[in-house]
């Protein structure tokens, strides 16, 4: 993946964030940070101690860095395949099985998470990056960003109304 090119996503993913109208009651509030213009959130593991992912809403899945995967003990397929992501190449790949994220006290539903290496992009950033919160976060709900004190805020979209 090209650091530029995520960087710049990510932080045009911010602008929308920070643009969304406020509803009454959200289903989630996430603590996060802001770190080299990405939004991150400690983020457990199938129970495990919190790690870093940071919210990108150009990934189509969630994602896992391979490093951190293994260091989880979590099962890799049988099978490795290949993806490719936004820099040039591909890179290895392995949909993991029975994965389960969980933000703060907030469980995501099921969704697809691969196992793709991110320790060359975490060392660009200057930053620990354990995962990637793909974009099914943003189908799901309606997401708002409070800058200070940094967190997420999630609503339900049948019962969210813009108000602004």
């Amino acid at each position: 993946m090209c650091g530029v090119y995520l960087d710049m996503r990510l932080h045009l993913a911010a602008l929308f964030l920070c643009c969304v109208g406020k509803a009454q009651s959200p289903i989630a509030v996430i603590p996060c940070e802001v770190h080299a213009n990405g939004i991150y959130v400690r983020t457990s593991v199938n129970g495990s101690r919190p790690v870093q992912f940071q919210l990108d809403t150009a990934a189509a899945v969630h994602i896992i860095n391979w490093t951190q995967a293994q260091r989880l003990n979590l099962p890799f397929p049988p099978s490795i395949g290949t993806a490719n992501g936004g820099g040039d190449g591909s890179t290895s790949a392995a949909l993991m099985q029975d994965v389960r994220l969980r933000i703060g006290d907030f469980e995501l539903p099921a969704d697809p998470v691969y196992a793709v290496p991110m320790d060359p992009i975490a060392a660009r950033k200057g930053y620990a990056l354990d995962g990637l919160i793909g974009a099914s976060l943003l189908k799901r709900y309606v997401v708002e960003h409070d800058t200070g004190p940094c967190s997420l805020r999630l609503y339900d979209p049948a019962t969210w109304t813009y108000s602004g």
